[in-house]
């Protein structure tokens, strides 16, 4: 395995809070473990992929070759570029988001330093000078496609280098987790647990479980007296003000729809459409004395 550009800005503290160092450490080390699940935003990021790179082209008079895959000499850094453009030293690496403040002004290398960190990880793995940033977004309720222009930086590079060779040598290939190792709920689903499989526990994690859980459970009583206290003080209204604060509201809410699964079973139709999932829950089950 390699380290890639997403895996970059994680492994430099810039990832996202689901995928950080300690969950790259874990997809490392781990042959045990999921692919990450697609969520809604990557899959239309995805869609907005093969457009982008086409007015990108456009835009700067370049052909692509798409989806490419490029290793570093040094065999631990990989890229997979959304496109390399021909006859130049040049890649796309397109985006899409919902807050275009964190971009600055077009045709400028003012990108998210996420985005920075991840073009000049492409220009190190595949030899680039220049790597494009088409950036699909909404502005003023429209959408709008921007353009950015990032050149390679080998001061950032050499940072880059130096820091996932470090994160390789010093916890991957020895599996060391890096200090105060704390994956992601996200990352720890995606581990395959082995059946019937038991390790031990550390005495203070245990301790500090319980207490949390006790903690949790008071704070939740008490959250629970207080909005039954605000219920009773709004008396036979739907609304409550509190001056110069804001509002309580207690408004009918659509419910799911209920289905009656024994009538569904009889007709045969539950077995034909329904999917029943299933999910692992912490639990604790302390000694009996």
């Amino acid at each position: 395995d390699h380290i890639g550009s997403s895996d970059t800005a994680a492994i430099m503290g810039y990832g996202h809070p689901r995928h950080t160092i300690h969950d790259v450490y874990l997809e490392k080390v781990l042959d045990q473990i999921d692919q990450r699940q697609t969520t809604e935003a990557m899959e239309i990021g995805n869609y907005a992929e093969s457009p982008l790179i086409d007015w990108c082209c456009k835009k700067i008079d370049a052909t692509a070759l798409r989806n490419q895959r490029r290793v570093a000499k040094c065999k631990i850094l990989a890229s997979n570029v959304d496109a390399l453009l021909l006859d130049r030293n040049e890649g796309i690496e397109a985006k899409s988001t919902s807050r275009p403040d964190e971009y600055g002004a077009e045709m400028s290398d003012e990108v998210p330093v996420p985005v920075m960190l991840q073009c000049n990880h492409h220009m190190y793995c595949a030899g680039l000078d220049v790597v494009w940033v088409p950036l699909l977004t909404v502005e003023y309720g429209f959408l709008s496609f921007r353009l950015f222009r990032v050149p390679r930086s080998d001061t950032i590079i050499e940072s880059i280098v130096e820091t996932d060779h470090r994160f390789w040598h010093d916890h991957v290939l020895p599996k060391v987790p890096p200090d105060d190792f704390m994956p992601s709920m996200e990352t720890l689903r995606r581990i395959r647990r082995e059946p019937n499989k038991t390790v031990e526990i550390p005495e203070d994690l245990a301790r500090a479980y319980e207490i949390n859980r006790l903690d949790c459970k008071a704070a939740d009583e008490t959250f629970d007296m207080t909005r039954r206290a605000i219920l009773a003080a709004m008396g036979d209204a739907e609304a409550g003000v509190v001056s110069g604060l804001g509002m309580f509201t207690f408004f009918e809410q659509r419910s799911p729809p209920k289905y009656d699964r024994t009538a569904m079973v009889a007709d045969g139709v539950f077995e034909q459409y329904a999917t029943i999932g299933s999910h692992r829950v912490l639990r604790w089950k302390a000694e009996k004395e």
